[in-house]
């Protein structure tokens, strides 16, 4: 059997997901009280350009296929940074986005895109690096089932 995989590269900055905030506006808290309810929360990223990141991330995978991994995955990342312009190309990326936050924006992007839920990733590789130019990201997801013999 064949392992799939897909590569695709999404220009853009790349986004870390940031952390997530909830609050209650008093409003509805008001309501709910008054109707003897809980009240809902809104839930908010505290990095607002995450959604541009995901929505680039997403339909760059929409180009690359319509059919989603069903089993587990290997999801690896190479994400390009702007560097600055004091620093040499060749010196580590060591500073903010967190490559781990890049990860799960990436992940919450290709949700529903390219796999059904981002709890089939078995395993992730994944790197950041300055830019030469304008900042992008390569990203492969490669099927993770174990080879099994064609036939029965």
């Amino acid at each position: 059997m064949k392992q799939r995989s897909v590569t695709f590269d999404v220009i853009g900055k790349p986004e870390p997901k940031g952390s997530a905030r909830a609050f209650v506006p008093l409003a509805w808290a008001k309501t709910a009280v008054a109707q003897q309810q809980q009240p809902r929360a809104v839930v908010t990223s505290d990095n607002p350009r995450v959604k541009v990141w995901e929505a680039q991330v997403a339909a760059a995978a929409r180009l690359v296929t319509r059919e989603k991994f069903l089993g587990p995955v290997t999801l690896t990342a190479l994400f390009h940074l702007k560097a600055p312009k004091r620093l040499r190309l060749l010196a580590p990326h060591t500073t903010i986005p967190d490559l781990s936050k890049l990860i799960r924006s990436t992940e919450d992007a290709l949700t529903g895109i390219l796999f059904v839920d981002d709890a089939q990733i078995v395993a992730v590789f994944a790197k950041k690096v300055y830019a030469e130019a304008a900042p992008w990201a390569r990203i492969t997801v490669t099927d993770a089932s174990p080879n099994l013999p064609e036939g029965d």
